[in-house]
């Protein structure tokens, strides 16, 4: 996370980003050798700390970074470097490392429709994030708050999901955190504006069911779950809200085929994913499923 540094924080080389398509693909011993064939590069302190910018404003692509790295630093632990799984983890009492696992469970939580349970770990986590101070906190405050005001909006409670991320954005611009600016600033445009927020929830949560599946191994279920979503989302109208879950849709599909093995599906719903993606100019769609084509199309 940002905390008003932006001119010299390590944004995530290519070499990060390419290893990061390969995690969501699910290619773990592909994901093995590239740790093993970089470890050098991937130990130093700058290495893997910071979600990349393009993908901050996408709070599952944000969590997925943090899975991602923790994956990488365990890689290299067995390998006998304990020092990235050290910094990404600190000592178990830290209460850093408490409140950034009570925000990883909250947004597993949210991510499997369960908004009320995230929100009472988000409640308690807020609340102690308030009276305390300090980098750690200020890199976590803000998306704390703009976790809670999805959360909201995803329950239908536009009042409160205005409330929540409008808290987020002053929080943001209080520490200087430029992009933490931009995503909340647009996420509380479109709170204003938005006339189907309960809609979108549902779109939302049925994908979170087909990421839930996927990761389950139960990728016939998710893929029939998604087949239908990709049918509305393709057939809505341009400016229709539902038109912003293509590249998420079409990009989880593509995964599931390739973890079906078969690279031909997975090549042509990944290109359909980034194609999306370009189309919303969503540039963290463009940088993930850019660096999975580059996976597929190598074999």
């Amino acid at each position: 996370m940002p905390n008003g540094n932006n001119d010299h924080e390590h944004e995530g080389g290519q070499l990060e980003l390419d290893m990061f398509g390969v995690f969501l693909a699910g290619d773990r011993d592909t994901l093995a050798n590239l740790v093993n064939e970089h470890a050098e590069e991937l130990a130093l302190p700058e290495a893997l700390t910071r979600v990349p910018a393009p993908l901050r404003e996408d709070a599952e692509m944000s969590g997925a970074w943090v899975q991602f790295a923790v994956a990488v630093a365990e890689i290299l632990a067995e390998r006998g470097d304990r020092r990235p799984l050290d910094r990404l983890t600190g000592p178990a009492d830290n209460p850093i490392v408490r409140w950034q696992n009570a925000l990883g469970q909250a947004e597993r939580l949210r991510a499997d429709g369960r908004f009320v349970a995230s929100d009472e770990l988000l409640t308690g986590v807020i609340a102690e994030l308030r009276t305390s101070s300090g980098t750690a906190v200020d890199a976590m405050l803000g998306p704390a708050l703009g976790m809670a005001g999805a959360n909201a909006f995803d329950r239908g409670d536009m009042v409160a999901a205005q409330r929540l991320t409008d808290e987020a954005l002053r929080e943001c611009e209080r520490t200087g955190d430029v992009a933490g600016v931009t995503i909340y600033s647009e996420n509380l445009a479109n709170l204003v504006t938005t006339s189907d927020g309960a809609g979108q929830g549902a779109f939302r949560r049925r994908l979170a069911r087909a990421q839930k599946l996927h990761d389950a191994g139960r990728l016939i279920e998710a893929r029939t779950l998604l087949l239908d979503v990709i049918a509305v989302v393709d057939a809505a109208p341009r400016d229709a809200p539902e038109r912003g879950y293509r590249s998420k849709a079409h990009g989880l599909l593509g995964m599931i085929f390739y973890r079906m093995h078969d690279p031909t599906w997975a090549e042509d719903e990944t290109r359909l994913a980034l194609e999306a993606g370009k189309e919303a100019g969503d540039e963290a769609a463009v940088v993930i499923y850019t660096a999975n084509l580059d996976v597929l199309r190598r074999g």
